[in-house]
């Protein structure tokens, strides 16, 4: 007896339709997050840069913020790549 034959029947299907169902305005609402998250983290890391010197700060200070700017704007493009991926499951 294989796993699937034994997982079989643990759910009904009406209650793993409704749990697999496609949301398409709360994707729309998470894309949009992606996107101001985004764009607001950008425009902190170059007004950043930008106004370093004048708040008179050292350059090794950029060192954390481009760090923290690859680490938030991978993770988005993670984040996108995974929403790419879960629509095409459905066309």
């Amino acid at each position: 007896m294989d796993k699937n034959s034994e997982l079989r029947g643990l759910i009904p299907g009406k209650e793993l339709r409704a749990w697999t169902r496609v949301h398409p305005w709360k994707n729309l609402i998470f894309l949009a997050l992606d996107y101001l998250t985004l764009a607001v983290s950008l425009t902190l890391a170059v007004w950043f840069m930008e106004q370093r010197e004048a708040l008179g700060l050292s350059i090794w200070w950029a060192v954390p913020v481009v760090l923290t700017m690859l680490i938030v704007v991978g993770g988005i493009q993670h984040r996108l790549a995974s929403l790419v991926h879960e629509g095409s499951h459905y066309t």
